[in-house]
């Protein structure tokens, strides 16, 4: 057999050699000429490009980040915040006709009669015509509707289109019920679902009273306080935004976010006055804002920061750097693959010694180092190549050979017809618990010797070892020992696991658990399935043992001390397990004294397709 340490002094070798070969290549003058061609190149265009970067870039940058943040912010006040003062006055003017406040006033105080209800209507929506006549905001356009409510059944209005219909009334009455509970004085704006206006909502009060005697709707017509420069900033994906001083957003490019709260933490106002980037709806930006102090309103820009940056003399130098680079790199790998050329003959020689080519021997060359590599390379391979020939073959050979003697000792016909003439005679004499125990054990013979030349078996067949023991145990213990078999799955039974690695924990539990103990046991197999693995556990309630030696032999794969040659079986399956299937495989023990012991194998899911 191959002797571990000479294999570890063989791979200790391995990693000499190319620590070895590294740092010949690191100390030769064809490292240096490679590493002095790319310096040469790369230092001067890293200066450069640092200057291009922080004095270039930052000053373009600048000029481009005012230009684009403060343009976009008076044209805002220009088109949009305009038509507010519109609307404002609009507001002033229908809330300052006394008549309309008189008639309100009446409706909340008086009896409310027919007679009462028509007289009012006639002289508010009279005033109602009467005011739009010189309003610029109605012949502009942009008001499309005016809605006086007393309350949800008893409302007036005006409209720009007599042609309306009764849906446009009814989505004023949904918007009156869905305010009806708030109490604040300042606008309300929210956009209509259905039409394409935004709606402005006041309050109206006596002058000399703080009672609400009813409430004014403005309706504005999108399409008028848009503009095409509303449109062209959609398209940029900017943000723009109004705000009143509570922060309640009057206009926004979103118009569904219009009549939502702007929040924001400390960080936007810092990206405000320091020209910033700031992170919103995980993109980048940069913030312009102005404050329109007639009106207690703030205009607010955001320009993604690939539209500012996206310019094209920045395009042009980061195209000329790149360039010159890539001619750099391309100089550097020519120099290196000309010169390297050895060393990647030395690494394709190792790949082939990986894959048991021992005959890959490397050639000589002019130069003096390259030869003392190829010379200590090829010794190397001669040692490597008797190695494998005069001791793992050898070793191998001798293991077949004793394997062959010792199953040729065994005759397993003699063996079986002896014990069936002991089953027959044990029946002849009527002792059933001889016969079940033969049998059991024939079986147990029987399947060792079926799967003799397979290192893996199906979880079915490790059962069939398992019940054949367990038969054999219960007619040596009687009822002590009381069995309980858990599958979750059939289909887990048609699975492999490495051959005899149950039975012998099953062994185990019976032998060094339950044997010893006093009064009944229990003996508990699950067998389940999580995630990608399976596992096999094993529980017993016997008299427990200490677990710490165990474990730390079965984490090191050793078994050199007194509880490894206890638990050998243990080691040596969880040594099996580790080998098939890698290290975060194997068996893991808790246990406790009197209390009892689990031990649980885990595997991947093993089909035998391999």
């Amino acid at each position: 057999m191959f002797k571990k340490t000479t294999l570890s002094n063989t791979i200790k070798n391995i990693k000499s050699f190319l620590i070895n070969t590294h740092l010949l290549i690191k100390n030769s003058f064809r490292y240096k000429v490679i590493l002095l061609v790319t310096l040469t190149v790369m230092l001067p265009l890293s200066l450069f490009g640092g200057y291009l970067y922080y004095f270039v870039y930052n000053n373009l940058l600048t000029q481009n980040l005012s230009k684009e943040i403060e343009e976009p912010l008076h044209q805002i006040t220009d088109s949009v915040v305009s038509k507010y003062r519109i609307i404002d006055n609009s507001f002033n003017l229908f809330l300052s006709n006394q008549k309309i406040r008189s008639n309100l006033l009446k409706l909340n105080r008086e009896e409310q009669t027919d007679s009462l209800k028509s007289l009012t209507r006639l002289e508010i929506e009279s005033q109602l015509k009467y005011n739009v006549i010189h309003d610029y905001g109605w012949n502009s356009g942009l008001l499309k509707s005016v809605f006086v409510f007393e309350k949800e059944d008893n409302f007036f209005y005006l409209h720009h289109d007599y042609l309306h219909g009764e849906d446009f009334i009814a989505d004023h009455i949904n918007l009156y019920n869905n305010l009806e509970d708030k109490k604040t004085e300042e606008t309300i704006i929210l956009p209509s679902q259905k039409y394409n206006v935004i709606y402005f909502i006041k309050v109206i009060k006596p002058l000399i009273s703080k009672e609400t005697i009813g409430k004014l709707i403005l309706s504005i017509n999108e399409d008028e306080l848009n503009n095409k420069f509303i449109t062209s900033l959609e398209e940029k994906k900017y943000i723009a935004l109004i705000i009143d001083k509570n922060k309640n957003i009057i206009y926004h490019t979103d118009r569904n976010k219009i009549g939502s709260q702007f929040r924001v933490n400390k960080s936007f106002y810092n990206a405000v006055n320091s020209n910033k980037e700031f992170k919103y709806n995980n993109e980048i930006y940069f913030i312009g804002s102005q404050d329109i102090d007639d009106l207690g309103l703030t205009s607010i820009i955001m320009v993604p920061k690939n539209e500012i940056t996206s310019i094209g003399i920045i395009t042009k130098y980061t195209f000329i750097i790149l360039a010159t680079i890539l001619l750099a790199l391309s100089i550097s790998f020519y120099a290196a693959a000309t010169i390297t050329k050895p060393f990647n003959d030395l690494i394709e020689h190792i790949k082939k010694v990986k894959n048991k080519n021992f005959k890959s021997k490397m050639p000589k060359y002019r130069y003096t180092e390259l030869n003392q590599v190829s010379l200590t390379f090829n010794n190397m391979l001669d040692e490597i190549e008797n190695l494998f020939n005069e001791v793992y073959k050898k070793q191998l050979l001798l293991k077949e050979s004793e394997l062959k003697a010792l199953q040729a000792q065994i005759n397993p016909h003699f063996i079986f017809n002896v014990l069936e003439t002991i089953s027959w005679e044990a029946k002849m004499s009527g002792n059933e618990n001889i016969t079940v125990m033969v049998h059991s054990l024939g079986e147990l013979l029987r399947s060792n010797f079926t799967f003799s030349n397979q290192e893996k078996i199906k979880i079915k067949e490790e059962l069939k070892y398992v019940n054949f023991y367990l038969d054999l145990q219960n007619i040596r213990f009687g009822d002590k020992i009381h069995i309980h078999i858990y599958i979750e799955n059939d289909d887990l039974l048609s699975l492999f696991i490495p051959k005899l690695s149950l039975q012998t924990i099953v062994e185990n539990a019976v032998v060094h658990g339950l044997e010893n103990k006093i009064g009944n046991g229990d003996l508990n197999i699950k067998i389940y399935s999580k995630e990608d693995s399976v596992y096999l556990m094993v529980t017993d309630n016997g008299i427990g043992f200490d677990t710490k030696e165990l474990n730390k032999h079965l984490i090191n794969n050793s078994d050199n001390n007194e509880n490894g040659r206890k638990h050998i079986g243990l080691t040596n399956i969880n040594q099996r397990i580790k080998l098939f299937y890698g290290e975060v495989y194997g068996i893991t023990v808790e246990s406790k004294i009197n209390k009892g012991t689990t031990a649980t194998i885990k595997i991947p899911i093993d089909k035998g397709d391999y």
